[in-house]
């Protein structure tokens, strides 16, 4: 090739480098494509000298611009970054706004001045902080919940739930959302099931081992497993030996009675059992005494059925119920068991009393009561101690013939004062004895 044809194919080789710059800085490169775009087939990277053929180069690798300056894609490249680093300045806003933070009321922040104070425009204001509190959480203290815009009293009974459906002392009744007390009535569960509280919560009630249900209708009268009854707050079996009494005090067989104060049903009518109804015993030889059974008949001992005694001549106290032995006293004042009966004594003329006394100083002779000063049979007088003899000096003076024994002049006297006898001329209580008359003048 010659020089003159190698300096033309210089200068038309700048002359495109400057077109390519030119068309660099106005053309948008997002249609570019280093494989010759769309717009025909794809390049080989060779560039044609004038009046060349456009096909495969003959010149050779010396007409290649390989080697030569970049003016491929890097060099695109470049120029696309710096447009859009201009054209990110340009587009940028002066001013970016960026949003505030709340000072005031959203939970956990003072409560807001507005409209005279105390507003949150997010749950409730607490008047005890001043600060907001999230709906459903308990305000300061614990006895009020954020409910609808204020904190409002909870936790007692008839009050809303406190927060997490809690209740300080009974339960949270799931269906109403309010506090139930212990052992009262919760809303109906499902299909209408009576429910009660118990444990801190609402539950099924009245079935065998399940709590009572509130109000009379505890439990179900029968279960499956036979009679209930309400029992320490729970339903359980009743009328069995050992089993809480059924309604009403009852239980299931004659041999058992409800005893205790809890009521608990017990066997009953052996000696030293409890009495069974009616206060009666089983088997002969018992009754029943202070409601239990003991045995019963002799002496000393309760009486038996229709007020009997085992040994003849006992007589069953009616005050007592007890028997008492022939003779001897029984509770009510002058009275003794005589002949199988308690009956009156100590009286004149009347049966001895036990001991053998009388009352009124009265002297006992053979069983009866003999006044005092009376005549006791054979010769003697009632007097101090009993029956004695009379008439002599310092003897009780005798109820029946003389008072007071011996003959004028020497006869005694009987003293009115002390009923006893004294000799001639001595001194009475008032006077002195005459002799001769028998009487104290």
């Amino acid at each position: 090739m010659s020089r003159l044809r190698v300096s033309a194919l210089a200068a038309y080789l700048c002359a495109v480098g400057v077109s390519l710059a030119v068309t660099a800085c106005t053309s948008d490169f997002g249609q570019f494509s280093a494989g010759g775009g769309d717009a025909g087939p794809e390049s080989d990277g060779t560039v044609d000298g004038p009046g060349e053929d456009t096909g495969p180069s003959a010149a050779g690798p010396d007409a290649t611009t390989e080697g030569g300056p970049d003016t491929g894609p890097d060099v695109m490249a470049d120029v696309t970054t710096a447009d859009s680093a201009r054209d990110a300045a340009v587009d940028a806003p002066d001013d970016v706004a960026i949003d505030s933070p709340p000072t005031c009321g959203t939970p956990n922040l003072a409560c807001c001045a507005l409209d005279g104070g105390g507003t949150c425009s997010q749950g409730c204001c607490d008047p005890q902080t001043n600060h907001c509190v999230t709906p459903g959480f308990d305000c300061k203290g614990g006895a009020s919940i954020c409910a609808s815009g204020s904190c409002t009293a909870c936790g007692a009974a008839g009050d809303v739930c406190c927060a997490n459906t809690t209740c300080p002392s009974g339960c949270c009744d799931p269906g109403s959302g309010k506090c139930v007390a212990t052992a009262a009535a919760c809303a109906p569960g499902d299909a209408g099931a009576a429910t009660v509280c118990s444990n801190s919560s609402c539950t099924g009630c009245g079935d065998n081992g399940e709590p009572c249900c509130a109000g009379s209708a505890a439990c179900n009268p029968l279960g499956d497993a036979g009679p209930l009854t309400c029992a320490n707050g729970s339903c359980a079996t009743c009328g069995g030996d050992g089993e809480p009494c059924c309604s009403g005090g009852t239980c299931t067989s004659p041999g058992l009675v409800c005893t205790g104060s809890g009521g608990t049903c017990t066997a009953c009518g052996g000696i030293g059992e409890p009495c069974c109804g009616g206060a009666s015993c089983t088997g002969g030889g018992l009754a029943c005494v202070a409601g239990t059974c003991a045995a019963c008949g002799a002496t000393g001992e309760a009486c038996c059925a229709g007020s009997s005694c085992l040994t003849a001549g006992d007589c069953c106290d009616p005050v007592t119920n007890s028997c008492v032995g022939s003779g001897l006293a029984c509770s009510t004042l002058d009275t003794v068991c005589a002949g199988g009966t308690c009956s009156g004594c100590g009286g004149t003329g009347t049966q001895c009393c036990a001991g053998g006394t009388c009352s009124n100083n009265g002297c006992c002779s053979v069983g009866s009561c003999v006044a005092e000063f009376a005549a006791c049979p054979g010769g003697q007088v009632c007097g101090p101690g009993g029956c004695q003899q009379c008439g002599l000096l310092a003897e009780p003076c005798c109820a029946a013939g003389k008072a007071c024994l011996g003959i004028a002049p020497n006869q005694g006297c009987c003293d009115p004062g002390t009923h006893s006898c004294v000799g001639p001329g001595a001194a009475c209580s008032s006077g002195t004895c005459s002799g001769t008359k028998g009487a104290c003048k």
